[in-house]
């Protein structure tokens, strides 16, 4: 669980445990977003307008953490090499050309 000390709307802090003047919130709240008035958490649009660059870098990677989420362990990696090697196959480049394939640059 998270939890989140707001003062006038803003989370200023937050805390994996609970304590005294700080709400339970979901893992997607962090700290300088704003709750709005629907309940839901955001960043403010001076905020999102002083780091655009840093958003725009990290939104252009996404693949990157979708791929790692989908690729096989690297001791699968390794298991899959050693066989390859072994057996004469590919089973590993099929493997990682399937990944890269579903989340391409």
């Amino acid at each position: 669980m998270k939890y989140a000390l707001i003062i006038d709307n803003k989370v200023v802090q937050i805390s994996y445990q609970s304590i005294d003047g700080y709400i339970e919130v979901s893992d997607n709240v962090f700290a300088d977003m704003i709750k709005k008035s629907d309940s839901t958490f955001d960043y403010s649009d001076e905020f999102k307008k002083e780091h655009q660059e840093l958003i725009t870098e990290y939104n252009s990677k996404q693949y990157q953490r979708d791929r790692a989420k989908d690729y096989p362990s690297i001791q699968e990696q390794l298991d899959m090499q050693y066989w390859d090697k072994i057996n004469g196959t590919n089973k590993w480049q099929q493997a990682i050309n399937a990944v890269k394939q579903k989340y391409p640059k």
